[in-house]
């Protein structure tokens, strides 16, 4: 089950509880209070962790990866994974509202012992602080990950955004009647990258046409013809966004002769 993490679906506590069941109380560590509210939610109440575990039982540890900034229209994926590695361990998304944790979704790991979460979408301009919790089970003790910050802008740092690489491929010398292809990738794989084929001129960078990344990240440019006996040096830039740096490929020397 997932719930919105805008402030227009805040649950009550107590609706919450008896939409996942818990008849008892959460088998986690008591969570206490924090002073720092959670951007603009409204949310007026959470869940809490009280029971204790087996004596016997076993140490589990949580890792969790997810991105510091998002856009708040768009969704993410939160990934991470439980050791000792497990099967169908229930993992619940917790997000901290008003000093509380309140239960937002569940999951259960895969046979690697992984899981994830699809998250979103968010108000802007707010900060979401989640863990991520394994109850205790027969033989082995709950756990939680550590605290970590979400926050939601349309203006990502560019410290936060994503490093993107841009391949270039073209034939080293051509005959001036003759056409070419300068092909090559962007890194991470994504489609509808915009991507500038540029030349230097002058000493100047100047672009000289512009096309999209297909499906696998691919893109590709038609060129030519030429001029006799001129020498031609390209680059190819794949243009940043939001949440993406912009890129820039080693120039591409093309002699026609």
């Amino acid at each position: 089950m997932r719930l919105a993490e805008t402030s227009t679906v805040a649950a009550r506590a107590a609706g919450l509880s008896a939409a996942v069941g818990l008849a008892t109380a959460v088998a986690l560590p008591a969570v206490a209070r924090a002073t720092e509210p959670v951007g603009t939610l409204a949310a007026t109440s959470g869940t809490r962790a009280t029971t204790s575990t087996p004596r016997t039982s076993a140490k589990v540890t949580v890792k969790v990866n997810a991105p510091k900034h998002v856009i708040p229209s768009k969704k993410v994926i939160f990934r991470g994974s439980i050791s000792p590695k497990a099967g169908g361990v229930e993992v619940r998304r917790m997000l901290k509202v008003k000093g509380l944790w309140e239960l937002r979704a569940t999951t259960r790991t895969s046979k690697s012992g992984k899981f994830k979460f699809k998250v979103g979408t968010f108000d802007a301009e707010t900060s979401y602080t989640y863990q991520i919790w394994v109850p205790a089970r027969k033989g082995f003790k709950s756990a939680k990950s550590r605290d970590f910050t979400v926050f939601a802008s349309n203006k990502v740092p560019k410290s936060s955004a994503i490093t993107s690489t841009i391949s270039a491929h073209a034939p080293s010398t051509t005959v001036p009647i003759s056409l070419i292809t300068i092909y090559g990738a962007v890194s991470p794989i994504r489609a509808g990258v915009v991507v500038q084929r540029q030349r230097l001129v002058s000493g100047k960078w100047a672009v000289w046409a512009q096309t999209t990344t297909d499906n696998d990240g691919t893109y590709s440019f038609t060129v030519g013809p030429f001029v006799t006996a001129t020498t031609y040096v390209y680059r190819l830039v794949a243009v940043g966004d939001q949440q993406h740096l912009t890129a820039f490929s080693n120039p591409l020397v093309v002699a026609a002769s």
